[in-house]
């Protein structure tokens, strides 16, 4: 007769550690590829808003070279988004704006968390020139982000109604100040 030394039984309960050590790493994988597909449905959700918004949302490295913006800058200016990436975002700027952009985008660039706001025209790409009005956060000691976000938003219908408002309160004034005059 044999003499049992436990190897078969060590070598079933290697077997047994086996199996439940591949059974955790199955159930690891199910719940990777959950967190991957929840992972991707909230970036298209988050590119759909990105798409639809009003604003525009850039990243600006200290430089001012664009190193993100949001689709809707294609709805919004009519530059294509993938052109853009890795140019300088002073390239749409007018000229008598630029000094005043480049001051309150230095301001901002000192300090990370200093935001600032500014409004500035751009040359849309039919050659227009927009009013945009931005808003920016350094965020330069973010690893993730490593740069201005920029918050931007086109504003020329609302200035044309701020001109024309402009416009008819000095007309009625004028007719108020000469109306006046008529009566004396």
């Amino acid at each position: 007769m044999e003499k049992d030394d436990g190897t078969g039984e060590r070598l079933d309960e290697e077997v047994e550690g086996l199996r439940r050590r591949v059974s955790e790493l199955e159930q690891a994988e199910k719940e990777m590829l959950r967190v991957r597909k929840a992972l991707e449905q909230g970036m298209e959700a988050l590119n759909i808003v990105l798409e639809n918004s009003h604003d525009i949302l850039a990243i600006l490295g200290k430089d001012g070279i664009i190193s993100y913006i949001s689709p809707s800058v294609e709805r919004i200016t009519g530059y294509n988004r993938d052109r853009l990436i890795g140019t300088n975002a002073l390239e749409t700027i007018h000229p008598e704006d630029m000094e005043r952009f480049l001051v309150a985008f230095t301001a901002g660039m000192v300090k990370p968390g200093k935001a600032i706001n500014m409004e500035a025209r751009y040359r849309h790409v039919d050659g227009t020139w927009h009013f945009m009005e931005a808003q920016g956060i350094n965020l330069t000691d973010n690893p993730v982000v490593g740069g201005m976000v920029v918050t931007a938003r086109d504003i020329t219908d609302r200035k044309a109604v701020e001109e024309e408002l402009k416009r008819s309160e000095s007309y009625y004034r004028s007719l108020i100040r000469n109306a006046a005059d008529m009566i004396s």
